[in-house]
């Protein structure tokens, strides 16, 4: 979104957007639509979208790896390179 408007506008514009009515949402949309040049209906989705936070980690879902633990891959891979020179 950032063929008119920098960060700070666009979260202006959100909280306008929010905020108004049915009408006043039809001509900010409008407004929007006319300075960036977007489809409407993206116009729409980024105005609804919440403001994103960017995360550093996010935890991973679901199992753990078994193969997690530093010690048993330098075992498994001196073991291998070991196995293929003797060979």
């Amino acid at each position: 979104m950032s063929r008119g408007l920098n960060q700070e506008q666009l979260e202006a514009f959100r909280v306008k957007y929010r905020k108004s009515n049915r009408a006043r949402k039809k001509t900010l949309l409008d407004e929007f639509v006319s300075v960036t040049g977007c489809h409407r209906k993206h116009v729409i989705r980024v105005l609804k979208r919440k403001k994103r936070v960017d995360v550093e980690h996010k935890k991973k879902r679901g199992r753990k790896s078994k193969y997690e633990f530093p010690d048993f891959v330098k075992i498994c891979l001196t073991k291998n390179v070991t196995e293929a020179y003797v060979r």
